[in-house]
């Protein structure tokens, strides 16, 4: 799955620190295999990541998990 999420300004290492978090408990889930990162080019605030799981079923299972729904809450503030 992919993810797109405009930063913002002044924000980013508190995003930063964030999803290193998010990243750190999703890789113990079933089926995860990893994720790139892409930061923002100068001038931009807009990071790219890229979650991969083994199945769709894994991924479904991400989708509807507590880290998840937590993580969002935590990043939409």
């Amino acid at each position: 799955v992919v993810v797109k999420r405009q930063v913002k300004a002044g924000r980013e290492r508190d995003y930063e620190a964030w999803l290193e978090r998010l990243l750190k408990e999703a890789s113990t889930l079933p089926g995860y295999l990893g994720t790139t990162v892409t930061r923002p080019p100068t001038g931009s605030r807009e990071y790219t990541s890229v979650f991969r799981f083994d199945t769709v079923e894994h991924l479904e299972t991400f989708e509807r998990s507590e880290l998840r729904r937590r993580a969002l809450l935590e990043v939409t503030d």
